[in-house]
Parts: C-alpha cells; structure tokens; sequence
C-alpha cells in the first residue's frame, strides 16, 4: 500500500488483518482440560464401538483426574514428565487406583490418540509422547493373565445355572433361559456375540442345514458367512423353532433371541452371565498365582467369546483343518489368526497323540 506526501512515495505496512487461524488456537489455548477432552470423545460417538467408547471415557477420566493440578486452559504444560508422574502414581498406588501395567500403557495410548487430535487442531504444537512412550515407561515385567479355555462340562453346568435365572427377587422376569439358549447356541457354532444376538429366523436355512450371517463383520469376497450345522447346532436351533411356533412367537423375519420388548433383539446379558458363570464355580477361572504374589489384579470374567474359543478349539482339535474353520468363524486369514492366539493347549490330547505315536 502506498501513500504520496510532497512528491514522494513511502511505504506503509499493511493494516494488520486478524488470522482466523490464530484466533482459533488461541481460544483451544484457553480451553480447559475437561472439555477438550468431552469435545474429543463427542467426535467419536459415530465412529467408535459402545465397548471402545467406554474404554475411552474411562482412560480419560482417569487423565483428566491426573492432570487435576494442571492450571485449567494449560494444555501445552501436558508433557512427558506429567504422564510418567501419573503413570508411577497408578503403578505404585496399594488403593483402588493402582492399575496394572497393560491398563497403563492403553491409557497411555488413549491419551496419545486425544493429543494426536489436539495438535491436528491446532490446540497444542506438538504431542510430547511418542508410540514408543508406553513400552518405555512401562516395562513387561508384569506376569500377563492367561485367559484358560473353558471345559465342556463347565460350559455345561454354567448353561444349566443360567437356565434357573428365571426372575429376580423383585418377582421380575430375567432372561436367564434365553441367555441359556445363546450360550449353547455359540457353543455349538462360533458366532460372535452380536451375531447371536441379532440372529434372525431367516439366518438359519433349515433345507441348506447351516446358518448363513448376513452382516458380517468381516465379509469374505462380498459372500455371506455360512456355518453348516452339527449335530448339536442342528439340534438347537430345530428346538428354539419348535418352542417358538409352540409358544406362537415364530416369524420368518423376526429375532431368534428377544428381549423384554416386543421385536427387539436382546441387548446386553452381562449380569446374568456374571451370575450363572459365579454359581457355576466359574469365578476364579483364569485366576494367576503369579498375578497374586505380585499384588495385580484378577479381572477376567468368563465371557461370551470364551465359547466361540471352546468351539475354534474344539474343531481344530477333532481334525478340521484350520482353513474351514476360519471360513466357519468368518476369519479372512486362512486360519493365521486360530493357530496363533485361539488355539489353546490341551494336555489330556496331547497325551492321547503321544500314545499313537511310533517311531
């Protein structure tokens, strides 16, 4: 911009012009801690599993907690200092608050997941951790909890506990039978847990004797999922259709499985499952001696992904071949993924092979 006095020409600087962008992280700057963090999980609602979101909320409690005598509006004095302080406060404390060592170095991960997010932006300049961070701070010293894998007959005795769940001491009716049901059901097939419980009657092809997934998880080139029945699967599902034309509950497209309201799925039998699996003698199942000397927590509960492992385990061990079960499971990885974490020890056939064996 120029400006002419007497003949000559000077130069005067430009009115300075607000940045949009500047005033923007300013503002972030001046954020409080809490709500960068609400506006951060606010943002993954649509994207996020409830069970991923509700890890998430519970790491970032725990953050904001630890970050308590951090100056609200602050976020830049968030560093890798502050983080180790904490961490070694949740590792050391003898209270509610100690936490073990992988809890830490996934609440170690969602903090990095949040800051990732600030810095993109522009409420912080850089994030103070890298992705080696949590494996730095926090070494693998910790003797990791073993799930076990469930016996047929401890399978057998939980659906029987769950079977007598019939209503609580308010005289209200509990689903304990259909969580019976869901149970054998997986037992007997594999399927995950939201698979089972929004299987439909159209799911199971009684002519083609299989049940067929129609939203998958993971669809294999585009085609559904199909688990052909066994002599225990056939034989459940050919009662639940029984008992539901009996009972006049039978529809072609309606749930297998429903809940307290009318045409809806059931949604979420976490407290039954805890219940019959405790009457079952199943509560100190994957209980770690090593774990107990060292003062860590006990925390795994018998779920349902623990039967899907019993039938992945159970089929591979009575012979078939690790690529048809994947197929069964919905695995896309030609069974990669059963020979490595799924496939569980069994010392009673490991012994049964070594007296066939000749050399």
């Amino acid at each position: 911009m120029l400006r002419i006095r007497a003949g000559v020409a000077d130069r005067v600087e430009p009115e300075a012009i607000p940045d949009p962008i500047h005033k923007l992280t300013s503002e972030l700057f001046r954020m409080p801690f809490r709500d960068a963090v609400q506006k951060w999980l606010t943002s993954k609602v649509t994207s996020l599993r409830p069970s991923t979101m509700n890890s998430y909320q519970q790491d970032m409690e725990a953050w904001v907690k630890a970050f308590d005598a951090i100056p609200k509006g602050d976020m830049c004095r968030i560093d890798s200092g502050t983080i180790s302080q904490a961490v070694d406060g949740w590792l050391m404390n003898l209270g509610p608050a100690k936490v073990s060592r992988l809890r830490a170095r996934k609440r170690i991960d969602t903090l990095r997941r949040f800051l990732r997010w600030a810095k993109f932006i522009k409420a912080i300049p850089a994030i103070p951790i890298d992705g080696d961070f949590g494996r730095e701070l926090i070494g693998k010293t910790e003797p990791k909890q073993v799930r076990p894998l469930l016996r047929k007959e401890d399978i057998l005795k939980m659906i029987s506990e769950a079977r007598k769940l019939t209503e609580s001491e308010s005289g209200k009716e509990r689903l304990g039978p259909v969580l019976a049901d869901i149970l054998e059901l997986i037992m007997h097939s594999g399927l995950r847990e939201r698979e089972a419980f929004t299987l439909t009657w159209a799911n199971i092809d009684f002519e083609e004797r299989c049940l067929v997934i129609h939203d998958e998880k993971c669809p294999q080139d585009g085609a559904f999922k199909k688990v052909p029945f066994n002599a225990g699967l056939e034989a459940i599902c050919t009662r639940l259709k029984d008992e539901a034309i009996r009972l006049g509950e039978y529809q072609p497209e309606g749930f297998v499985f429903r809940g307290k309201h009318q045409n809806a799925p059931v949604k979420n039998l976490r407290k039954p499952l805890n219940e019959a699996s405790w009457r079952a003698g199943l509560q100190r199942f994957a209980h770690d001696p090593r774990r107990e000397r060292a003062g860590l927590s006990q925390s795994i509960k018998v779920g349902f992904h623990d039967l899907r492992r019993f039938f992945i385990t159970s089929a591979v061990n009575s012979g078939v071949p690790t690529n048809i079960v994947a197929r069964w499971v919905g695995h896309k990885d030609g069974g990669a993924l059963i020979q490595k974490t799924y496939l569980k020890h069994d010392e009673k056939l490991s012994r049964i092979f070594a007296s066939q064996l000749a050399i």
